[in-house]
C-alpha cells in the first residue's frame, strides 16, 4: 500500500496488489468514545450527540471493534492476575455494561447488558473462558451477588472468590444506617471505617 494523493483534504492510498484506490475510514473517534463510555459514564445517546453519530452506530463500533479500544490484550502480556467483575448502569437500569478487569489495569472484556442477571453474566464468563484468560486467573473479586459466587464456584472451584471491599462497606452502611443506635451497629460502623 502506498500514498496516492489527496482528495478533498483526505489522504488516498493505492493497494499494490489489486491496484484499488481508497480513503481509509476514520476510526480515531472510537478511542474517545470508549473512554467517555467506560470512564466518564456517558450513554450511547450522549456519545452520539457529542460525536455527531447515531447511537446505534456508536454501539456497533464499540462492540464490533474491540481491537480499536485495546480491549483484548495479548495473553503473552498477561502472566498472573486477579480479576474484578462488576456491572455499571447509566441513564436507567436498562442501559448498562458488565466489565471484567484485571488488577494490572487492563479491561479484559465487556458486554452491554439490560440487567446483572445469571444469564448475562454466564454469557460474559463464557467469552472470558474462550479468550483463554481463566488459566491466568489467581482470584476473582465480585460485588457480592449470590449467583456470581455460585457461578464462579462451579466453573473455577480452585480459584478463590472474594467480595469487593467497597460493596462490603455499602452493605454495612445500608443495614446499620449512618447513625446506628445499638451497640452492634456502632461496632459495625467502627469496623467499616477500619476496612
Amino acid at each position: 500500500m502506498q500514498k496516492y494523493g489527496i482528495n478533498r483534504g483526505k489522504q488516498r492510498y493505492k493497494c499494490l496488489v489489486c491496484f484499488s484506490v481508497f480513503i481509509p475510514k476514520d476510526t480515531s473517534w472510537i478511542h474517545t468514545a470508549y473512554a467517555d463510555y467506560s470512564l466518564h459514564k456517558q450513554t450511547h445517546r450522549e456519545l452520539g450527540k457529542t460525536l455527531g453519530k447515531n447511537r446505534n452506530t456508536v454501539q456497533k463500533y464499540l462492540t464490533g471493534n474491540i481491537h480499536y479500544t485495546g480491549e483484548l490484550p495479548n495473553l503473552r502480556e498477561i502472566e498472573r492476575m486477579c480479576v474484578v467483575i462488576d456491572a455499571t448502569y447509566f441513564s436507567s437500569r436498562n442501559d448498562g455494561m458488565a466489565l471484567i478487569r484485571s488488577n494490572t489495569g487492563l479491561n479484559l472484556m465487556y458486554d452491554f447488558i439490560k440487567s446483572e442477571s445469571l444469564e448475562s453474566m454466564s454469557k460474559l464468563m463464557s467469552t472470558f473462558d474462550s479468550a483463554g484468560y481463566a488459566k491466568n486467573t489467581d482470584a476473582f473479586t465480585i460485588d457480592g451477588r449470590r449467583f456470581m459466587f455460585e457461578l464462579l464456584g462451579k466453573k473455577y472451584p480452585t480459584v478463590p472468590i472474594q467480595m469487593c471491599i467497597f460493596h462490603m462497606k455499602a452493605i454495612i452502611r445500608r443495614y446499620t444506617t449512618l447513625r446506628p443506635k445499638t451497640r452492634l451497629g456502632k461496632a459495625l460502623k467502627i469496623l467499616k471505617t477500619i476496612l
